[in-house]
C-alpha cells in the first residue's frame, strides 16, 4: 500500500485534496521496527509525527536505567503519536516502545504543519485529535498515580 492511499484512507487526511495528499507522500516514509524497538524515544528531538500502521506501540514515562517504566498510553492500529511537533514543541515528552513487530508512517512535522496551514479544517480536525488523545493520555495517567498510591498505606 502507497503512502497517499494510507493517508486518503485514514480520517484525519481523507478530506484534504489529492496534491497535498501527494506533498506529504514527498516527505513521509513507512518504517518497520521490531519488538522492543523504540520508535523515538524520551528528550529526542521531536521532528516528526507519527501514524501506527501495523502492530501496537506502548507510551512510555522516562525512567532511570535499571527502573521500570510507567505505561501511560497504547496506541493502536491508525493512530497518530508524537504529536509534541504539532505543538511546535522541541522534545519528545515520552518514548514510543514497540510490543511487537510493527509498521509506522512516519512524516515530517515541520512541512506537515505547512500543509495544515493550507488547510484549516483538516488542520482543525488534526489538532482536536491531537488535544483529545493528550487529555485521554493525562486521564488515564492520573487514574495510573490514583491506583498506585491508593496501594501504598
Amino acid at each position: 500500500m502507497s503512502v497517499s492511499s494510507m493517508l486518503k484512507g485514514h480520517d484525519l487526511f481523507g478530506a484534504l485534496p489529492l496534491e497535498e495528499v501527494n506533498r506529504i507522500d514527498s516527505f513521509s516514509s513507512l518504517k518497520t521496527f521490531a519488538k522492543g524497538e523504540c520508535v523515538y524515544a524520551c528528550d529526542g528531538v521531536a521532528s516528526h509525527v507519527f501514524v501506527l500502521v501495523e502492530g501496537q506501540v506502548v507510551l512510555k514515562l522516562p525512567a532511570r536505567a535499571g527502573q521500570a517504566a510507567l505505561v501511560i498510553a497504547r496506541a493502536e492500529k491508525g493512530e497518530l503519536f508524537g504529536l509534541v511537533p504539532l505543538l511546535e514543541m522541541e522534545r519528545y515528552t515520552v518514548t514510543a516502545e514497540c510490543i511487537g513487530p510493527c509498521s509506522v508512517l512516519a512524516v515530517e512535522a515541520a512541512p506537515l504543519l505547512e500543509v495544515l496551514k493550507r488547510n484549516p479544517g483538516v488542520a482543525r480536525e488534526v489538532m482536536t485529535h491531537a488535544a483529545k488523545a493528550y487529555y485521554t493520555r493525562y486521564v488515564e495517567a492520573l487514574k495510573l498515580l490514583q491506583n498506585a498510591l491508593g496501594r501504598i498505606d
